[in-house]
């Protein structure tokens, strides 16, 4: 009776959770981006957490003389932001296609922290008018697509 009332009270809480979040299986990898940026998760410090924990743990098995269980030695390795590659040369090639596919990748913007900076190769005050015309142009219109987008 008391199993059959604990199974109950865990699927009532699967289904609270499920209905305050958004199916994740469901959404674009954009979404979910900004979904944990918009809840403030800091992610590289969610990564270093796990892998140092999983390090620890894999550790600890080799002090007493055990090997490390191989999917957590590779959790450790896919949770490692280093530059070094994980031993297991397919997981080396998806880590560093990974960094391929970040290089592409559009950095958001902080919301209200964007502004047009100007550099020129002549002066200032070499600039003809026309040059500042088309500068002036070109940094209106930036600034119109920026809150545009805000």
């Amino acid at each position: 009776m008391v199993k059959k009332d604990e199974k109950e009270d865990e699927q009532r809480l699967k289904n609270a959770v499920g209905a305050l979040l958004p199916d994740i299986e469901e959404m674009s990898r954009e979404d979910i981006d900004s979904l944990l940026e918009e809840s403030g998760c800091d992610l590289t410090e969610i990564r270093r957490t796990l892998h140092a924990t999983a390090a620890e743990i894999a550790a600890n098995y080799r002090r007493n003389g055990k090997a490390a269980p191989v999917a957590l030695v590779a959790f450790a390795e896919a949770m490692d932001d280093s530059p070094l590659l994980p031993r297991d040369p397919k997981a080396a090639e998806a880590k560093a296609a990974g960094w391929i596919r970040q290089l592409g990748r559009a950095l958001p913007l902080p919301a209200g922290q964007a502004q047009v900076l100007e550099a020129y190769r002549k002066g200032e005050a070499d600039l003809s008018d026309r040059d500042r015309r088309i500068l002036d142009a070109a940094a209106a219109e930036l600034r119109k697509r920026l809150t545009d987008d805000e």
